[in-house]
């Protein structure tokens, strides 16, 4: 019998053969993966190493048993050409983008340190001094991605990555768009899938976080790059103040504080706060997007001017101290930093002519009031009257009736021996006193009206938010007619004429869904849809399109071709069209 040591031998031969096996399995190319950090239903992230280029990678793959539709495969590469299209230190670089075994990967530039959110859970508000550099670093990030027209649409703090060697990058383009429709191409050596439905237009569905959401994209209007001036000041509010300036219990009631409820100022938590600072963040949090800053340059260019900022590297030094120990660190007031610019002024004396002049002006003056005083120029009311008696007004002529009532208001010594019958006939008449019996003048008509309205949506009477409705508070209005707006994410704007009366009901209930027909749209295999010439996404789990009565045309694009359909629809209406891609349009 063989020695105990090469009796089990091949024992050992084969489990270590399928150590060495299952690690082979968990590659994808030249990068092995080996910590899983996040994983979905159909895709994972793991920290990976990139054998080619020695360096430490993250990795976005989807998982063999859920492999990408088209759709999502067009997504994805969409994703890739973000970060291919960028090269700046404040964002996250693409390393490597392909497919392996049919299964399509991103890896990343994979920053070693932690995100913002973390940060903020050890120590909040931040010293000014840290907030400052995240905020530059950031804006400086926002302006090379808006160079590119491209917008984020998800910046948060979870999305801000902070290097332990003092580095600050955006990252995550999940949602990321492009304002054009050429075609975001991905350089050569990234090219493994290509095709048209690498396009990416802007679209009108709610995407991101609540809390940072723009209002105008809950409202379902088009967004531009000001959305993301919009995140970029709640995130400015939760470094400088300590908390979010649009928190609430659930996502509904954040998007209905953001579009409708003002934020508090920064300084009601942190009084401390450069004034400065606190008139951008207001500015950032403006409800409309013209009322925000032009972009992120004009907003580093203020806060440079302002303040005395130190050279990046001091920044990236300061950042990595606080890192190691965020709470014993001790940061510098950027109010102490202010460095306003005084100019100063060559001193200039008056000759000694000019001085003595201005004397005698002096005192000419004062002689001439003195004259006046002594001789009983009329004077002014007094500025303190005696407290008011209950007026006595005579109704026996005109000029007694001013006589008593001014008596009785005025009873000094000084402006009793003055006064005079013919001085009363100079005043202006009182006006007449109001006789017992007479109605009281009538008060203006006010309607207090409850609205109800299905689906939710958000109100705007005559152009003023009124809030998410339907609500219990009833709203008040003069006698009129008024404009009802009502708008919802993914629905078009519908509007009602309201006449506001002594007849209107004290409930108004209005049905969103009557006054727009819907279409529910299948597609097969898959294709890029625009309606009217506007791009839309839909999802399984909400195929359908809500669209105003009338005419409408339908385009569908396809690697292979692209097929148009016009529906005219009716208020009310719902309708079924289903599109096969390869053969003909089926319509309900």
């Amino acid at each position: 019998m063989p020695p105990r040591s090469m009796r089990y031998a091949p024992c050992a031969m084969r489990s270590d053969f399928a150590n060495k096996l299952s690690l082979l399995m968990n590659r994808i190319g030249p990068i092995q993966l080996f910590a899983e950090i996040k994983s979905r239903d159909d895709r994972a992230t793991y920290r990976g190493f990139d054998t080619a280029s020695g360096r430490v990678v993250l990795v976005k793959i989807f998982k063999p048993a859920h492999l990408p539709d088209e759709k999502t495969l067009a997504r994805f590469r969409e994703e890739a050409a973000i970060y291919a299209s960028l090269n700046h230190p404040h964002v996250v670089r693409l390393v490597k983008f392909g497919v392996e075994e049919n299964r399509p990967f991103l890896a990343l530039e994979f920053i070693e340190g932690q995100n913002l959110r973390a940060l903020l859970a050890q120590r909040s508000p931040l010293p000014d001094d840290i907030a400052a550099y995240i905020t530059l670093a950031m804006l400086a990030g926002l302006e090379e991605i808006h160079r590119h027209n491209i917008i984020h649409r998800d910046l948060k703090p979870e999305n801000i990555m902070l290097g332990h060697d003092g580095s600050v990058k955006i990252c995550d383009f999940d949602l990321a768009i492009t304002r054009h429709k050429e075609q975001a191409a991905l350089p050569s050596h990234f090219r493994t899938i290509q095709g048209k439905a690498g396009q990416v237009t802007t679209d009108h569905l709610l995407s991101g976080s609540p809390g940072y959401f723009a209002p105008e994209a809950i409202l379902g209007e088009p967004v531009s790059t000001r959305a993301d001036l919009f995140a970029a000041g709640v995130i400015l509010y939760e470094m400088f103040a300590g908390t979010r300036p649009f928190a609430a219990p659930t996502a509904s009631g954040e998007m209905n504080a953001v579009v409708r409820l003002p934020h508090l100022s920064p300084a009601k938590f942190n009084n401390a706060i450069p004034e400065e600072v606190e008139k951008l963040i207001n500015q950032l949090l403006a409800k409309s997007p013209s009322e925000r800053p032009a972009g992120a340059a004009e907003i580093s260019k203020r806060l440079t001017t302002r303040f005395i900022i130190p050279a990046p590297a001091t920044q990236s030094e300061k950042l990595q101290s606080f890192l190691r120990d965020p709470q014993s660190y001790q940061g510098e007031n950027l109010s102490a930093a202010i460095s306003p610019v005084i100019k100063p002024t060559a001193r200039r004396t008056l000759p000694g002519w000019r001085i003595a002049a201005a004397l005698m002006l002096l005192a000419m003056i004062f002689i001439y009031q003195s004259f006046l005083k002594n001789n009983n120029a009329p004077a002014t009311l007094p500025l303190q009257q005696t407290p008011k008696a209950p007026e006595v007004i005579s109704r026996d002529d005109s000029n007694s009736h001013v006589l008593n009532r001014i008596n009785v208001l005025d009873n000094s010594p000084e402006r009793s021996a003055g006064f005079k019958i013919e001085d009363a006939k100079k005043t202006p008449p009182l006006p007449t006193p109001t006789v017992a019996g007479e109605p009281p003048p009538a008060q203006p008509f006010m309607k207090r009206i409850i609205v109800r309205n299905v689906p939710w949506a958000y109100l705007f009477v005559n152009g003023d938010s009124i809030g998410q409705t339907p609500r219990s508070e009833p709203v008040t209005l003069a006698a009129g007619v008024y404009s009802f707006v009502f708008k919802k994410p993914q629905f078009p704007p519908i509007v009602f004429k309201v006449v506001v009366d002594s007849t209107t009901a004290d409930t108004l209930t209005f049905s969103l869904l009557e006054r727009v027909a819907q279409v529910e749209v299948k597609i097969y295999p898959w294709a890029e849809i625009y309606v009217d010439g506007v791009q839309r996404e839909l999802s399984a789990e909400n195929p359908t399109i809500y669209l105003l009565p009338g005419k409408h045309h339908f385009r569908f694009v396809h690697l292979q071709g692209e097929k148009n359909e016009t529906l005219s629809l009716q208020a009310g209406e719902a309708r079924r069209l289903e599109v096969n891609m390869f053969h003909g349009t089926k319509r309900e």
